[in-house]
């Protein structure tokens, strides 16, 4: 993707919409296995009349997971947003 700007002069824009839309679909990729799984366990226990949506991760592990989607995911969109803001000619300062 890096290559498309240096090849196009005139290219403007597709990269920084291929960088934002790869990014989003790499949000949907790392959290839909885990929902996928506790949706199927749900409807396996529904069929044995438990109405409970199950968490497969014990209370530390979710809270681990939930520190780590915040810090890796939250780093990662906003260094999106910065760069597109930046591409976009508009600077945000922070004192």
């Amino acid at each position: 993707m890096y290559t498309w700007k240096a090849q196009q002069l005139s290219f403007i824009g597709m990269l920084d919409l291929s960088i934002v839309l790869l990014s989003l679909a790499g949000v949907a990729v790392v959290s839909y296995p885990r929902y996928h799984i506790q949706y199927w366990i749900y409807r396996t226990w529904r069929t044995y009349n438990i109405h409970d949506y199950p968490d497969v991760r014990s209370p530390i592990v979710a809270g681990i997971a939930s520190i780590a989607d915040i810090l890796i995911l939250g780093a990662a969109m906003t260094n999106l947003i910065y760069y597109v803001l930046n591409k976009s000619g508009i600077s945000l300062k922070f004192y």
